[in-house]
């Protein structure tokens, strides 16, 4: 179901949580199932790094890999 929705257009964390009603760690762990899934099939999940909507100061990419906003 998860792999459907992003295949289908671009959503923010937040919407995600929304339309799967799923809490942070669950979708958290869910995407990063996806990603090693798509990677299996020298494919790959795509993120853009969050940013400040009052500034538009973009946040830089995290390290171990957080799907979800600081």
């Amino acid at each position: 179901e998860l792999t459907e929705l992003l295949s289908e257009r671009e959503y923010s964390f937040e919407e995600l949580r929304h339309e799967l009603q799923a809490g942070v760690r669950e979708l958290e762990d869910d995407l990063r199932h996806v990603e090693r899934s798509l990677r299996r099939d020298q494919r790959r999940l795509v993120t853009t790094p969050p940013e400040c909507s009052e500034c538009g100061f973009a946040f830089q990419r995290r390290a171990p890999k957080r799907f979800h906003t600081p």
